[in-house]
């Protein structure tokens, strides 16, 4: 599974991700997982399974998927977002991968 995490300019979001990855590690996971800013979203199109949006950016969800049409992009609760809980995200991000294997 390929995980995009998107926020405004992209600095929290490579927090995050730095906790994702770590997460994926020791759980030795098959998911590849980045995070870009908002701007860069054109040079990622066709990379990811999976989107996930910082909450300080939800307000641009139905440009998104407009975009990324076929492609499962949710915004990340607030809170665990900002405990930086990478856990959670990468269950996120399963959660709606699985919903693309049941289609």
């Amino acid at each position: 599974m390929k995980l995009m995490l998107i926020c405004g300019a992209g600095m929290s979001s490579s927090l995050l991700a730095n906790k994702v990855n770590d997460a994926i590690q020791r759980r030795n996971l098959d998911i590849e997982a980045w995070a870009i800013a908002t701007t860069e979203l054109e040079a990622n199109l066709g990379k990811m399974d999976v989107v996930l949006l910082a909450p300080q950016v939800r307000f641009m969800l139905t440009k998104f998927k407009e975009r990324l049409a076929g492609v499962p992009i949710e915004v990340i609760d607030f809170q665990v977002y900002g405990s930086m809980n990478g856990e959670k995200i990468v269950d996120h991000g399963i959660k709606l991968y699985e919903a693309i294997l049941k289609k």
